[in-house]
């Protein structure tokens, strides 16, 4: 929310860097 493009950037680095469970719960608190 606070960050626009960077969020969208960190959910993919996240998913790539941390399993899908940490992906899921970072995309939930990114929104």
């Amino acid at each position: 929310m606070r960050f626009g493009s960077q969020t969208s950037h960190a959910c993919r680095v996240s998913t790539t860097v941390f399993p899908p469970r940490v992906a899921r719960i970072r995309l939930a608190v990114g929104s």
